[in-house]
C-alpha cells in the first residue's frame, strides 16, 4: 500500500471524482432545476427571480458542447475537479491519505459533482476566495486585492450566500476593517455587482421579497429543524461531522486565516439553524462551507491519531456507499426505481407523452415552472408556466413566453384538485391532467396591490378594502387588448392545503380601473382562521388565471 504521504491518494480522489462524475452527468437526465437554469441561459440577463446570473452564463458557455445533458453540465464538472485541485494546493497536506479520507467522507461533494446548479461554482469560487484571502492576510499587496475583488464579485454573481462568507470573515478578524486595501476590495466588488442590483430594482426586488416574506407563509413545524440537523449531519459526513465540530469548537487558532475558516463553518451552521425555526432550509444551502469544513477537518484531525484512524477507516465505507449510490442512479436496471424516487430520470418520456398530445401547439403548465423547463429542454416546444393562487413566483413571470401564445390554442397541463375530472396523460413519473384552451390569455401580467394593512375581523360578514391594479412587465398592446372587453377579477381565500373556490369580486379590470385605487367589498371567510387573500382574472372558469398580488392577510375570529 502506498505511504500516507504519497500523492497516489490524491490522484485516486481526483480520478474517482472525474470518472464517476462523467458517468453521472452523461447517464442521468437533467434535474428540473437544471432545465430551469438552462432556460436562464437561453435568456441571458443581469439577474433572475431565484439567483444571480452566474449559473446562466456558465451553462451558456457549456452548451457550446451541444444540446445534451453533458453539454449543459460539462463546465460544472470541471469546476468540481478544479475545487479539489485548488484546495489541495492551498492546504499542501503532508498526510495525503488523511486529506483524501476527509474528502471521501463528504458525500455531497461527490453526489453533486457536475450538476448544473449554482452550488458547484460557489464551492469553487469559495475555495479560490479563501486561497486569495490567505494570501491577502500574509502579503497585504495590491495583487491580492485585485484577485480578492474578482473572486468576491464572482461569488456575489453566483449566490447571495456570499454575504455570509464576507460577514464571518470580518467577524473572525474585525481588525481587517482598519485595512484600506480591504475596503478597496469591498467597494470595488460592490460596484461590479451594481448591474445585478439595478436589475433587482427594475423588477421590484423579487429575490429579496421572496426570501424575506414569500417563504414565511406557513407556521413553523418541528420537522423543519430536525430535517435541517439531520441534513447537515449527512452533508458534512456522518462519520466525521460531530467529532470535527467538537474539536473545532475547543480549538483556538492563532492563525487568522484558520480562524476565519472556523467562523464560517460554525457561523453558517448556526445561522441556518436559526432560520430552520422560521421555515424549511435546504441541505445544500450550506454548500459554501464544504471546502472550509474539509480544511478544518484536516487541521483538527492530523494530530489526533486515534480519530485519524477512525476517519481513514470509515472513508472506505463512504467510498463504497458513494459508488453504490452512483451506480444505482446510472444503471438502466434501476431506471424504474430512480424515476419514482428521484428526479434524475423520466423527463424525456414525460416530454414525449405531452408532445404527442400537444403536437405543434404551445403547452402551458399550471403551477410547475420546473416541469415547464424540462419540457422545453427535451421537446424544444414553446411552453410557459402560469401560477394559480397558492404558488410562488418564478422567472416565467418575467419572460414573454405567455405573450407569444396569446390568442392561440394551447394545451394546459392543469393538475389541480379542481381540474380532477380532466383527461389524463400517462407518464412514468405522474399522470398529468390536461385541457385545451382555444384562446390563451396572459392575465397573470396584471398586479394587484392592497392599500390596506392585514385585517382582523370579529365575525363580520364582509370585508371592505382598497386595491390598486397595475400592469407588470408586459406588452401594453396585449394588455389593453384585453381591457377593451374587460377582465373580471375573482378572489380566493387560502390556507395551507385548504383553498376555497374562486368568487367574483365585483370588480372588472378595464382601462378605466387600471392604475387607480378601487374600493372593494367582498364576503368574509365563513370560518375562523388566518387566510391569505389571492386574486384571479378571467372571463370563464376555463380561463381563470392567477394575477400577481401583494400578500393580504385576513384573520377572522367567529365567536
Amino acid at each position: 500500500m502506498p505511504a500516507s504521504g504519497s500523492r497516489f491518494w490524491f490522484w485516486l480522489l481526483l480520478a474517482f471524482t472525474a470518472v464517476t462524475g462523467l458517468w453521472q452527468v452523461t447517464q442521468t437526465e437533467l434535474l428540473p432545476d437544471e432545465a430551469y437554469y438552462w432556460l436562464y441561459a437561453q435568456n441571458l440577463d443581469w439577474g433572475y427571480f431565484d439567483h444571480p446570473p452566474m449559473v446562466a452564463l456558465l451553462i451558456k458557455l457549456s452548451c457550446f458542447l451541444g444540446h445534451s445533458e453533458f453539454g449543459v453540465r460539462a463546465v460544472f464538472l470541471v469546476f468540481s475537479l478544479a475545487a479539489l485541485v485548488l484546495v489541495h494546493r492551498v492546504v499542501k497536506p503532508k498526510d495525503e491519505l488523511l486529506f483524501t479520507a476527509v474528502f471521501f467522507s463528504l458525500p455531497l461533494l461527490h453526489l453533486g459533482s457536475g450538476f448544473a446548479a449554482p452550488d458547484i461554482p460557489l464551492v469553487f469560487f469559495g475555495a479560490a476566495f479563501f486561497a486569495a484571502y490567505q494570501r491577502f492576510l500574509a502579503k497585504n499587496d495590491w495583487a491580492s486585492v485585485v484577485v480578492l475583488t474578482l473572486l468576491t464579485t464572482a461569488m456575489l454573481y453566483t449566490k447571495y450566500h456570499t454575504v455570509l462568507v464576507l460577514f464571518f470573515c470580518i467577524a473572525a478578524n474585525v481588525n481587517v476593517l482598519t485595512n484600506k486595501k480591504f475596503w478597496v476590495a469591498v467597494i470595488a466588488s460592490t460596484i461590479l455587482f451594481l448591474p445585478h442590483v439595478y436589475w433587482q430594482w427594475q423588477h421590484g426586488f423579487p429575490s429579496v421579497v421572496y426570501h424575506l416574506s414569500g417563504r414565511n407563509d406557513v407556521p413553523w413545524q418541528l420537522w423543519y429543524t430536525t430535517n435541517y440537523i439531520a441534513g447537515q449531519w449527512l452533508v458534512l459526513g456522518p462519520f466525521i461531522c460531530l467529532p470535527v465540530l467538537y474539536f473545532a469548537m475547543r480549538t483556538k487558532f492563532d492563525d487568522k486565516w484558520l480562524t476565519a475558516i472556523k467562523w464560517n463553518v460554525i457561523g453558517f451552521l448556526l445561522f441556518f439553524l436559526y432560520n430552520s425555526f422560521r421555515n424549511t432550509v435546504e441541505a445544500n444551502w450550506t454548500a459554501p462551507i464544504l471546502i472550509p469544513f474539509a480544511i478544518l477537518s484536516y487541521t483538527v484531525l492530523q494530530h489526533r491519531l486515534l480519530l485519524r484512524k477512525w476517519v481513514v477507516g470509515t472513508a472506505v465505507l463512504s467510498f463504497c456507499v458513494i459508488f453504490l449510490i452512483k451506480a444505482v442512479l446510472i444503471m438502466p436496471a434501476f431506471d424504474e426505481i430512480v424515476t419514482q424516487r428521484t428526479e434524475l430520470k423520466g423527463w424525456k418520456k414525460l416530454a414525449t407523452a405531452v408532445q404527442q398530445v400537444a403536437g405543434d401547439k404551445p403547452v402551458v403548465f399550471m403551477n410547475s415552472y420546473r416541469m415547464a423547463a424540462t419540457y422545453a429542454f427535451y421537446s424544444g416546444g414553446l411552453t410557459t408556466s402560469v401560477n394559480t393562487t397558492a404558488q410562488r413566483g418564478n422567472q416565467f413571470d418575467y419572460w414573454g413566453y405567455g405573450e407569444q401564445m396569446a390568442g392561440k390554442e394551447v394545451l394546459e397541463i392543469t393538475n389541480d384538485w379542481y381540474y380532477s375530472s380532466d383527461p389524463k396523460i400517462a407518464t412514468p413519473r405522474i399522470n398529468l391532467s390536461y385541457r385545451w384552451a382555444k384562446n390563451h390569455k396572459s392575465y397573470y401580467r396584471f398586479r394587484v396591490k392592497s392599500v390596506d394593512n392585514p385585517m382582523c375581523l370579529e365575525g363580520a360578514d364582509s370585508i371592505s378594502l382598497n386595491i390598486l391594479i397595475e400592469e407588470k412587465f408586459s406588452s401594453k398592446k396585449l394588455l389593453y387588448g384585453y381591457l377593451q372587453t374587460g377582465v373580471p377579477l375573482y378572489f380566493q381565500y387560502a390556507q395551507p392545503k385548504n383553498h376555497r373556490a374562486p368568487m367574483y369580486s365585483g370588480v372588472t379590470i378595464t382601462s378605466n380601473t387600471l392604475n387607480k385605487v378601487l374600493p372593494m367589498k367582498i364576503p368574509a371567510p365563513p370560518l375562523s382562521g388566518t387566510y391569505e387573500l389571492y386574486f384571479i382574472a378571467g372571463n370563464a372558469a376555463s380561463e381563470l388565471c392567477a394575477v400577481s398580488s401583494s400578500k393580504i392577510i385576513v384573520k377572522n375570529v367567529i365567536k
